[in-house]
C-alpha cells in the first residue's frame, strides 16, 4: 500500500516503539492555563502513529488506496463507503476508473440478489410494459412504468436514458425485446444499477444456436433475464409489438361456462383456445368439470378435458362428453393457468 504519513527528512519509514499506556483510563489534551505556562499536554509521536495507524488498517480492510497526496481528501468517505457496501451487499470492490485516485464500487457480483429466486415482476396494473412505435426502424419502452428485480431491487424506467430505452429493428424479423440484470453476461458491471435493455433477434445463433421455436421455453423470462415483449415486423419494417405479463406470482381462471351439442358422431370433440400473452409459460391445472348435458343416467360415460397447446401466449384445450344414443357435447369446466 502507498504510504500514508507525514513527510520530512525526520520523518520514519519504520513504526517506532509506542508507548506503554500507563494511565488505563481514558486521557484528554488540555491546553496551558497561560501564554507561556507549560502545564498543557505535549501531543507524542506515538499518539500521533495510533492514529495513522488506525487510518491505514481500516483502509486495507476496505480496499482503499492511500497515498500523500494532500490535494485528495476522500478517503475517510471512502473507506466508510466502501465498509458498509461490503458489508451489506458483498459486492467487488474495483479500481480507480476516473482518474482521480478514488476507489470505485463495482457490483457485479451481488450475492444477496442472487440468491432470491423471485421472477421480475412489472409493477403496472397489467403487469405489462407499453412500448412505443417510433415509426423510424426503432422502438421504445415507456417512462413512467417500474418493475422489480429478484423480488428487491425497483427498477424504474425513467432512470434509464432514451438511448437506453430504445432499439432498432429491420424488416422481416421475429425479436424478443428483453432486459438483462446488471451482471448478466450480456449486461456487464457498467450497467448498474438498471442493466440493460436488447432486442434480440431469433434468426441469430448467438441468441438461438439450436433455431428453437419462438415459443420454446427457453426464451420464457427468468430471474435476470426479462422477456419484456414479442416484436414482429413486415417486409414495410413496421413492427407488431406484443407486451407480455411478467410476475413472480400469477394465476387466472378460463373457463367453457355453456354446453355445446357437438354431433350425433362419439368421434366429435371441441377444441377451445384461450389467449393468455404470458412471459413465461404456464402451469395448467383443471378446477372443475360438469359432464351431464342432459336427464341421461348415462351421460359422460366417455369424457375427455386435455390441454393440446400450453404456450406463453395461449392454451388449447380439448373437450367432449359423450351421451349415449344422443352423440357428443363439449362439457362446461374451468382450469387455472398459474405463473410460479
Amino acid at each position: 500500500m502507498p504510504g500514508f504519513g507525514p513527510l520530512g527528512p525526520r520523518a520514519a519509514t519504520v513504526r517506532p516503539p509506542k508507548d506503554v499506556d500507563a494511565y488505563m483510563v481514558q486521557t484528554w489534551f488540555k491546553n496551558c492555563s497561560a501564554p507561556g505556562a507549560a502545564d498543557g499536554t505535549i501531543p507524542t509521536a506515538s499518539w500521533f502513529n495510533h492514529l495513522i495507524g488506525q487510518f491505514v488498517y481500516a483502509a486495507g480492510q476496505a480496499g482503499v488506496a492511500l497515498s500523500n497526496d494532500d490535494d485528495y481528501d476522500k478517503y475517510l468517505w471512502e473507506i466508510i463507503q466502501q465498509a458498509i457496501a461490503n458489508a451489506l451487499s458483498g459486492i467487488v470492490v474495483g479500481g480507480d476508473t476516473d482518474g482521480d485516485g478514488g476507489v470505485i464500487i463495482e457490483p457485479t457480483v451481488i450475492t444477496a440478489y442472487k440468491n432470491l429466486p423471485l421472477f421480475p415482476e412489472i409493477l403496472t396494473s397489467t403487469k405489462k410494459l407499453a412500448v412505443t412505435n417510433n415509426g423510424d426502424g426503432t422502438i421504445t419502452i415507456n417512462t413512467g412504468q417500474s418493475f422489480l428485480w429478484r423480488g428487491w431491487r425497483k427498477i424504474t424506467l425513467d432512470d434509464l436514458a432514451l438511448a437506453a430505452r430504445t432499439v432498432a429493428h429491420s424488416a422481416s424479423k421475429t425479436y424478443h425485446l428483453r432486459w438483462y440484470a446488471p451482471g448478466h453476461a450480456l449486461a456487464d458491471e457498467t450497467t448498474y444499477p438498471n442493466g440493460r435493455i436488447l432486442l434480440q433477434d431469433l434468426a441469430d445463433p448467438t441468441y438461438n444456436p439450436t433455431t428453437a421455436a419462438e415459443t420454446d421455453v427457453s426464451f420464457d423470462s427468468d430471474f435476470d433475464s426479462m422477456l419484456v415483449a414479442r416484436v414482429v415486423t413486415n417486409g414495410a419494417n413496421a413492427p407488431t409489438v406484443l407486451p407480455l405479463v411478467n410476475a413472480n406470482r400469477w394465476q387466472n381462471t378460463y373457463a367453457r361456462t355453456t354446453y355445446l351439442y357437438l354431433g350425433s358422431s362419439y368421434a366429435l370433440y371441441r377444441d377451445d383456445a384461450y389467449t393468455t400473452d404470458l412471459a413465461r409459460t404456464p402451469n395448467v391445472a383443471l378446477s372443475r368439470l360438469y359432464e351431464g348435458p342432459t336427464a341421461d343416467h348415462l351421460d359422460g360415460a366417455e369424457t375427455g378435458v386435455s390441454p393440446q397447446v400450453v404456450n406463453r401466449y395461449g392454451i388449447t384445450v380439448r373437450s367432449y362428453v359423450s351421451v349415449d344414443g344422443v352423440g357428443n357435447y363439449a362439457p362446461i369446466y374451468s382450469f387455472l393457468a398459474i405463473l410460479n
